[in-house]
């Protein structure tokens, strides 16, 4: 199997930044390792890109700036929750095959937030509750937070630090 490629959308919040770090120290684990980003923030990840990673200057509206990525994760906030149906058709378009949607910023108790969230525009929920969506070479999960963060590392909210328990 090839080492993953992965992309990176809202690397410079508050999951993004330390979650950039844990990548980067499993850097040699992965084909590419990218952040989406667009002119006006690339100045942001100037120490990113010493590192070695990559810069995609685009719009995570456009397939474009998905191409050669298998794996996205977003960790937008509460302004793109609106775009997320569309950057997901824009991964499909990319042929992207595993997609993190943002969950992270998701406050519900904003309302018009809620309405916009992957699970109520996109997913249907399964008979056992689980919001989940399995489409021929694509996948999504509902639960990112409860399975990549909590089941797969562990979360210092002191020291804003993401540290995977088991390697890729």
């Amino acid at each position: 199997m090839p080492a993953p490629s992965i992309l990176l959308l809202g690397a410079s919040g508050y999951l993004g930044v330390p979650l950039l770090a844990e990548f980067l120290t499993h850097r040699s684990k992965f084909s590419r390792l990218a952040i989406l980003t667009d002119e006006s923030r690339k100045h942001k990840f100037e120490d990113a890109k010493a590192k070695g990673v990559e810069l995609i200057i685009g719009s995570y509206l456009e397939p474009d700036s998905f191409k050669g990525f298998n794996t996205v994760l977003s960790l937008l906030g509460n302004h793109a929750m609106a775009d997320q149906p569309s950057i997901i058709k824009a991964c499909l378009a990319a042929k992207v095959t595993e997609f993190y949607p943002s969950e992270f910023g998701g406050d519900s108790s904003q309302g018009p937030v809620c309405r916009y969230t992957v699970a109520s525009t996109l997913m249907p929920k399964s008979p056992s509750g689980a919001r989940s969506f399995k489409i021929p070479e694509a996948w999504y999960t509902w639960n990112f937070v409860e399975q990549i963060v909590l089941a797969s590392a562990r979360w210092a909210s002191t020291s804003s630090r993401i540290a995977f328990m088991d390697s890729w």
